[in-house]
């Protein structure tokens, strides 16, 4: 059973969180049913909301969410990097936080 990790970097975006894991969780029907998601999101260094908003996204989704906090601010790679360091799927995919496209990753899961 193939499981994705999607890995999406968070700097200062308490606001859009709400809607971008409510897509996340949508778009899992998009794939097979044998398909299982892990969501590593990584908070790079935000000072506003961001890192709660993810942390209660993890207390909803225990099993399928990781939250990846970062010391500082390192830049959108960087943070993807530590997001792959705790990454358990056997494939992954990342995106910048609000240009997730969940058939970039469907071949990757087949």
């Amino acid at each position: 059973m193939p499981k994705l990790s999607v890995i999406i970097p968070y700097y200062f975006n308490e606001e859009n969180i709400p809607v971008t894991t409510r897509e996340l969780l949508a778009n899992e029907a998009l794939f097979p049913a044998d398909v299982s998601f892990e969501y590593v999101l990584v908070d790079d260094g935000s000072e506003d909301g961001t890192l709660q908003a993810l942390l209660d996204f993890r207390a909803a989704y225990p099993a399928k969410v990781r939250v990846v906090e970062l010391a500082g601010n390192v830049g959108s790679y960087n943070a993807i990097v530590a997001g792959m360091a705790q990454a358990t799927g056997n494939c992954m995919a990342s995106s910048p936080r609000s240009s997730y496209h969940p058939l970039a990753s469907y071949r990757c899961a087949r």
